[in-house]
């Protein structure tokens, strides 16, 4: 009996100590001033960790859209607004209300074809999927790279990202692809995933991008101006892959000297092979 009652004791401790639901969830905050590390990667790759912006983060991107958007009431080129959207020369970008001058909802909604017929026309890559791992850490990469709002993204793109990440949902991003130094071809399939298009990795299960997001309770993207440009013009899942490399060199590295130090520790030094040979000759 006594025994039995051990065994339940271990067994409950074992619940609370290894179950998911037990887990501290961890939160990482990106800054725009703080260095993206590999732990951090690590972290929301493989650990799930919650992603957070900084407010001077969410503040730098939107002021990078809203120069995208006065530039385009300037009538300056804005490729894939203004620029490349089939739009007529002859008719006006913007319209005024109440004296302040707003870009016309037809252009809106032109550029927005745009966006998702230029990712569609882009994500052509093959091969198995990439380990979700890698494609989460591109993602964080990629997000990070928005935080000074050089990108001119809309703060929906790096929301959209936020969420993904946050909710676990891991677009299928096939392994070959790439053209020329980007990952141009690969980084479209997670453009298209977050406008409800394509495949995602959902809670174990491969589904549609549109159901997981209807599950998870996220409102696919529409993306708008240069969005779709700052998606997949990137390096992120290269660099990504990169980071993954790394730090398998590091694990197996710290490995080794655990082994060398187990090993001197036993008073047992390793000899070379060639004096070993010819102590047997």
């Amino acid at each position: 009996m006594k025994k039995i009652r051990i065994f339940n004791i271990f067994t409950v401790v074992g619940i609370l100590l290894f179950s998911p639901w037990s887990w501290a969830q961890t939160t990482v905050t990106l800054d725009p001033e703080k260095p993206l590390t590999l732990d951090t990667l690590d972290q929301v790759a493989n650990r799930q960790a919650q992603v957070v912006l900084s407010h001077t983060a969410i503040s730098n991107i939107r002021a990078g859209h809203a120069v995208v958007m006065q530039a385009a009431l300037n009538n300056k080129p804005v490729y894939g607004l203004t620029v490349g959207v089939g739009w007529n020369k002859d008719k006006p970008v913007f319209k005024e209300e109440a004296g302040t001058k707003t870009l016309a909802p037809e252009l809106l909604e032109m550029s927005r074809q745009f966006n998702v017929s230029s990712l569609r026309a882009h994500a052509a890559g093959l091969g198995q999927p990439l380990p979700e791992s890698i494609v989460r850490a591109s993602m964080l990469i990629r997000l990070n790279t928005f935080l000074k709002g050089e990108a001119g993204v809309s703060p929906e793109v790096a929301q959209q990202y936020t969420l993904f990440l946050n909710k676990g949902i891991t677009p299928v991003v096939p392994e070959r692809g790439s053209i020329g130094e980007a990952d141009i071809t690969l980084a479209s399939h997670i453009g298209l995933a977050m406008t409800g298009e394509w495949d995602v990795f959902y809670r174990g299960k491969r589904m549609n991008a549109a159901a997981a997001m209807q599950q998870a309770g996220i409102t696919p993207l529409k993306p708008i101006g240069k969005d779709f440009l700052s998606i997949l013009s990137t390096n992120a899942l290269s660099a990504a892959q990169a980071a993954h490399l790394l730090e398998q060199s590091r694990i197996f590295y710290r490995r080794e000297i655990s082994v060398f130090a187990r090993i001197e520790r036993q008073h047992c030094p390793v000899q070379p092979c060639g004096h070993a040979g010819a102590s047997l000759s």
